[in-house]
């Protein structure tokens, strides 16, 4: 049995979300979102914990993301 821990954040009216809440709304791996984090890309560092805004994520959203990596598959030389 696993426990999901959901922990519902909010500065104001606008809802905050964590890289696991943001993934699944993104429908990315957590860990992509974290490194988006750290990139500056997504949210805000709160202590120990990434805060995403809801706009952010709709923001997010909007961009237009490549699929896959350049630097992999059939065509790739080193």
């Amino acid at each position: 049995m696993t426990l999901e821990k959901t922990i519902i954040y909010s500065i104001g009216a606008s809802k905050l979300y964590t890289p696991i809440e943001a993934a699944k709304i993104l429908r990315i791996d957590s860990s992509l979102v974290r490194r988006y984090c750290r990139q500056g890309r997504l949210g805000m560092q709160h202590g120990k914990v990434w805060l995403i805004t809801e706009s952010e994520l709709e923001q997010f959203k909007q961009q237009p993301r490549k699929v896959g990596n350049p630097e992999f598959g059939p065509n790739f030389k080193r």
